[in-house]
């Protein structure tokens, strides 16, 4: 998950929400490739794995991924506000989405504010 206006960024909120939701897959069934193991995906320090649109088909044809889950967030001073899209590598296609409102405490406040 990277922040909506710095799509180049992510936080420790963003980093968390993400290992999250794929621990959440896995107890569904759904089969999850851990990307952090790979050598084909550039992990940025301090920015989690970061893919942009372009890189979505190379990723996940190397990979052989049928699906890729992305999403960004935004933070006011109540709420983070997180956006989830299971998208299909063949022609970007959007399968599912689905949107949530993390209410902010000093937790969140935390995690957001630490790179």
């Amino acid at each position: 998950l990277v922040h909506i206006d710095r799509l180049g960024e992510s936080s420790r909120l963003g980093r968390l929400c993400s290992e999250q939701i794929a621990g959440r897959m896995v107890q569904r069934g759904v089969r999850v490739t851990e990307l952090k193991m790979r050598e084909s995906l550039a992990m940025v320090p301090g920015q989690g794995e970061l893919l942009l649109s372009r890189e979505v088909r190379e990723v996940s044809r190397a990979q052989s991924a049928q699906a890729v889950v992305v999403g960004t967030y935004a933070a006011t001073a109540q709420s983070v506000f997180v956006g989830l899209k299971l998208v299909s590598p063949a022609g970007n296609t959007v399968l599912a989405a689905h949107d949530y409102v993390l209410p902010v405490d000093d937790n969140v406040r935390i995690l957001l504010s630490m790179r």
